[in-house]
């Protein structure tokens, strides 16, 4: 009797552990439900939201007329052209309409924005302001330290200075002398004179030619008032001689022949000077003949008395 009454409460605990796991497997089974019922109450909520926001945008403006290309489907941006100098400083973004008719139909209509030109404010024109110059500091003492032996250095003369009218009036009485070569140099006039024209070869005594060439000269230069420089130079081949021991004593010879016979025959010897330059100064390259013959010259230099010294 025992034995069946133990049976019998063992298979009734063995059903009862059935239907708890039973239950069990029912609650596993139906979890997805719960998942599925709020995605349909989200999205539920979204559709009826879409609704009411449909109700707030108002109806589109009749001025508006959509261009091709939005009816099309595209969505046209429309911006204006902005200066730099018109746009203020951290001011806000503005929204640009957008027409998307294409793409959400119910979001196309809405206001007119103002255009970018009525949003910014005018441009306010800036005025410069001139910031006075402090005067440069000039030590007196040491300006007159310099300036005051330049000034002794002047040749005082009495004759009116030479001005520009009056050497390019001597440029021009100078050039159609055959034989003389007038350039200009700034405010100097140059003549130049190849030495076979005024000297036999290396020598320094004026040849008739020469005596003759210089008279066609003088009548000029006696109307001039400005410093006369004598220049002599040679070419770079050497000479030593017991009267030349180098070219430097030759040309300069040559420039103080010249200078005596100006001074002779009427130009003033406070307008003279002479200065022998050797072969420094070429004009050309000596390794040919006529380079060389180029580079023999005497040029006499014609300055504005307002340029004159004492010293070369």
């Amino acid at each position: 009797m025992d034995h069946r009454s133990s049976s019998a409460s063992g298979q009734a605990r063995k059903a009862a552990r059935e239907l708890v796991l039973t239950a069990d497997r029912g609650d596993e089974n139906d979890g997805w439900m719960l998942s599925y019922l709020d995605l349909l109450t989200l999205l539920l909520v979204l559709f009826v939201l879409l609704l009411a926001m449909r109700g707030v945008i108002p109806e589109k403006d009749p001025t508006i007329t959509p261009s091709p290309t939005a009816a099309s489907g595209t969505a046209v941006v429309m911006v204006s052209p902005l200066t730099l100098a018109a746009i203020p400083r951290r001011s806000p973004v503005q929204t640009v309409p957008v027409n998307a008719t294409g793409v959400l139909p119910w979001l196309a209509a809405s206001p007119a924005a103002p255009t970018p030109w009525q949003m910014l404010p005018a441009a306010t024109p800036v005025e410069k302001t001139l910031l006075p110059r402090r005067p440069a500091r000039v030590d007196v003492q040491a300006a007159l330290a310099v300036m005051i032996p330049l000034m002794d250095r002047i040749a005082p003369t009495d004759e009116a200075p030479a001005s520009s009218s009056e050497v390019m009036a001597m440029d021009h009485r100078l050039t159609g002398i055959e034989g003389v070569q007038v350039t200009r140099e700034r405010e100097r006039t140059i003549l130049r004179i190849e030495d076979r024209l005024l000297f036999p070869s290396a020598d320094v005594d004026i040849s008739g030619q020469g005596s003759v060439l210089l008279d066609r000269l003088l009548p000029a230069l006696r109307d001039f008032n400005g410093e006369i420089s004598v220049e002599g130079h040679t070419d770079s081949r050497t000479i030593s001689t017991d009267r030349f021991p180098s070219n430097w004593e030759l040309s300069a010879g040559r420039a103080t022949a010249v200078l005596r016979y100006l001074s002779r025959n009427g130009i003033k010897a406070s307008q003279l000077r002479a200065i022998g330059y050797g072969p420094t100064r070429p004009l050309a390259a000596n390794n040919t003949e006529t380079g060389r013959a180029q580079n023999r010259r005497v040029e006499l230099v014609l300055s504005p008395a307002a340029t004159r010294s004492t010293t070369p």
